[in-house]
């Protein structure tokens, strides 16, 4: 459904960084690849999601959302790939489109686990509820010219949110090593915004990042931050093995 909504004329005037001008990376316009090093990094997002699919199958808890999750990292490998690749509209906007969605399911995940331990069932029709106003939160983009930046801050803040509430409901014997991942995952997070939004300060400032870029780097924290938050709720279910297997 998004990419046929992308390739229609709704996103026309949507400011999409495409090109030389966007990336502090060398930018090569007769090669495939165009920029290795921000092409390659995708790479690791394929990584992260073969690992945590493989994870799946082990886990007695919410194998489903390791699962999507894991498919999702594996997805967003190819389209990002796609997007340094090609340079082309379509590619940048759905970029942009499923970035939203992995911060839509650990909000989701997170509100289906904790529910759980309430003695709750939360409804597959909420959990859906929540994925569609995530994917629908993009329109955004159409109102204003920060409109992903909006929607994608609320994620963020939403999902920080929903996790700190998970860790505070962790057994004192197990908040340690609850607390490390979640703690990392921020990091990663800091660092996947930050990085991004200063590749070209970095490229002026430090030789060290004219190659391999903050751009890059930025890529290596969000895979990162997809890694941290499964391991998050890996270390949250062992703090209660034993309880009832929640799909």
């Amino acid at each position: 459904m998004a990419a046929s909504i992308s390739l229609s004329s709704l996103f026309d005037d949507v400011p999409v960084g495409l090109g030389h001008l966007e990336y502090a990376e060398p930018y090569t316009y007769d090669t495939y690849l165009k920029m290795p090093f921000n092409a390659g990094v995708n790479g690791f997002y394929l990584l992260v999601g073969l690992y945590w699919l493989r994870q799946a199958n082990k886990q007695t808890m919410n194998k489903n959302f390791f699962t999507l999750m894991s498919t999702m990292s594996i997805i967003y490998a190819c389209v990002q790939f796609m997007r340094i690749t090609r340079q082309t509209r379509f590619w940048g906007i759905m970029d942009q489109w499923v970035t939203l969605p992995f911060f839509g399911l650990v909000i989701a995940w997170s509100w289906s686990v904790i529910a759980h331990h309430r003695a709750r069932q939360l409804s597959p029709l909420f959990i859906c509820l929540i994925l569609f106003l995530s994917v629908a939160s993009y329109l955004l983009v159409i109102v204003s010219p920060l409109g992903f930046d909006i929607a994608l801050g609320i994620h963020i803040i939403a999902c920080v949110g929903c996790c700190y509430r998970m860790l505070l409901m962790t057994p004192r014997s197990s908040f340690r090593s609850v607390l490390r991942p979640f703690i990392l995952a921020l990091l990663a997070c800091t660092g996947f915004v930050m990085l991004k939004l200063c590749d070209h300060f970095l490229a002026r400032h430090f030789w060290i990042f004219r190659e391999v870029t903050g751009h890059f780097w930025s890529k290596i924290c969000d895979g990162l931050q997809i890694h941290f938050v499964m391991r998050f709720f890996q270390q949250f279910n062992h703090a209660f093995k034993g309880t009832r297997k929640l799909e």
